[in-house]
Order: C-alpha cells, then sequence, then structure tokens
C-alpha cells in the first residue's frame, strides 16, 4: 500500500482502476504527443529540424522530446503507449497484494491491457521498443546514453529478446484468452 500511495498516489481500489483505466486510455502518451506538438515535432520533416525547432523554443529537457520524436516517427499516436500498457501489470500486481482487487480482478485488467497492445503494435520488438522510448521519455534519459539507466534498461530488454526460451520467444499473434 505506501508503495502504491508514494509512487502512484493510490490509496484505493477506486484509485488503482481509475488509473489503470488512465494509463489503458490516456497515459503518458498523451502527455508526450501533446508536449511533442507544442514543439512542432509532428510537424518536423527530419529529426535534425525538430532538434533545432526545439531548442531554438527553449523546450524542456531535450531527451524526453528526443524519445517522444524517435516514438511519434515509429508508432505515430500509439507512440509510447507501451510504456502505459506494460505499467497496467505493475499497478495490478502491486493492487492485488495490497487488497484492492482480486487475483481475477487484477488479471482482467492486465488481459484487457494485453489486448490493447496486441491491437497496437505488431511484435515484440515494436512494442519493446516504445516501451524503451516510454521509459526514456518518463525518465528524461537518452537511449544512446551508455550511463543511463535507460540504456541498461534496453540492454535487459535486448538480453530477454535474446533467450530462446525468455518471455519474448511467445509468439506476438497469440490468442489471448482468460483461463483463471
Amino acid at each position: 500500500k505506501a508503495l502504491l500511495s508514494e509512487s502512484w498516489e493510490i490509496n484505493s481500489a477506486e484509485e488503482l482502476y481509475e488509473t489503470a483505466d488512465w494509463l489503458m486510455s490516456e497515459g503518458h502518451n498523451r502527455d508526450a504527443i501533446e508536449f511533442l506538438k507544442q514543439y512542432g515535432g509532428t510537424d518536423a520533416a527530419s529529426r535534425e529540424e525538430f532538434a533545432v525547432k526545439a531548442q531554438e523554443a527553449g523546450a524542456g529537457n531535450r531527451e524526453s522530446l528526443m524519445a517522444a520524436y524517435d516514438a511519434w516517427s515509429a508508432y505515430g499516436e500509439s507512440a509510447i503507449a507501451a510504456w502505459d500498457l506494460s505499467r497496467v501489470g505493475t499497478i495490478m500486481g502491486f493492487g492485488y497484494a495490497a487488497g484492492y482487487c482480486t487475483y481475477e480482478e487484477a488479471m482482467d485488467k492486465m488481459l484487457e491491457a494485453a489486448v490493447k497492445a496486441q491491437g497496437l503494435y505488431d511484435s515484440w520488438d515494436s512494442f519493446n521498443q516504445s516501451y524503451l522510448y516510454g521509459y526514456a521519455y518518463w525518465a528524461e534519459e537518452s537511449l544512446e546514453d551508455p550511463d543511463s539507466s535507460a540504456a541498461q534498461r534496453a540492454g535487459l530488454v535486448e538480453t530477454l529478446a535474446g533467450q530462446a526460451n525468455g518471455p519474448f520467444s511467445v509468439d506476438w499473434g497469440t490468442e489471448l484468452v482468460k483461463e483463471w
């Protein structure tokens, strides 16, 4: 309960579900796109042009802005939605541990997020890249900085993706059904 309260401002079942629904419908993805639009990122002809335009406009954190731009360029309106959707599982797991929902309710919400992810992305690779862009946006770090936690996280994803029987070895197109 303390972790949910301190990190997410979730103190009840109602707030848990509100946050999960926000992550699935808007989340940081909407914030990133609005931030990008504010500085003309969705209209820029190139990454370099956008970087210059944003710098001239005195844009905020460059790493966040460039992560949002790269995500938008790759995935459009679903830019960093994978970051948000992956966090649904986190909060629902914590919500179950905190007694805010049953196991079945947590799993139902996670299934809903997973089905949405399958509809937005065509592979584990695209989902994972969107997730990493989202993390870089949120953490205000560059994936290219080898000393950043964003780059470390990218390394972990790469390691997991390379495992023959790892989590990403499951076919992306697997039909997701309720079995609990």
